[in-house]
């Protein structure tokens, strides 16, 4: 589907109502990591949007007594009864045009092996894209992203360097309000 697909228009201009809304902290696109858990941790926040990358820094660097949860997004598209919940490592990824794209391609799946996959899930308490390397895991913020696995409405998306760095752009202008949503999913499907 194009990027300047309505239904892509929709989430831009969804993301800038909440923006107009005041959901967003003021300063949004300005913070970084730290800043955005200290001001969740100290109650600034209703919420963080992440993912099962960052448990083991939440469970560490949380203070003593906070009640650590993780949330499902509402749902989005027909038929999808239950929310869904991105992340896992595997994804998304960003490979350049150009002559090494079938290498990269090859490289990313060595990567994503269920060797080398089990071996990281072990190493990181983090998730697997897929079933079987994570089926030791038994922390209970990591099953909710991998019963959400389970469900297949995750897909994962291959994109090229250009089009992360045009979308990342698309995002924070929305949230700055310096782009229209449409403006903003057009110049994503302009660098695809």
């Amino acid at each position: 589907m194009p990027w300047t697909d309505p239904i892509l228009v929709e989430a831009a201009q969804k993301l800038k109502d909440m923006v107009s809304d005041g959901i967003f902290m003021p300063g949004i696109n300005g913070m970084n990591a730290d800043e955005q858990n200290q001001a969740w941790y100290v109650g600034r926040a209703a919420m963080v949007l992440s993912g099962p990358w960052d448990i083991v820094p939440y469970t560490t660097n949380a203070p003593e007594g906070f009640d650590l949860k993780v949330m499902r997004f509402p749902p989005l598209f027909d038929g999808v009864k239950q929310g869904t919940s991105p992340g896992g490592v595997g994804k998304n990824y960003a490979v350049p045009k150009g002559d090494n794209v079938e290498a990269a391609k090859d490289f990313l799946a060595y990567l994503l092996s269920p060797e080398v996959m089990k071996g990281y899930v072990e190493a990181n308490r983090i998730i697997a894209p897929y079933s079987g390397p994570n089926d030791d895991t038994t922390d209970p913020l990591l099953q909710v992203f991998i019963e959400n696995q389970k469900t297949n409405l995750v897909p994962r998306v291959l994109l090229n360097a250009d089009v992360l760095e045009a979308l990342g752009g698309a995002i924070q202008g929305v949230l700055s309000d310096e782009i229209t949503p449409t403006e903003a999913m057009q110049e994503v499907e302009d660098a695809r």
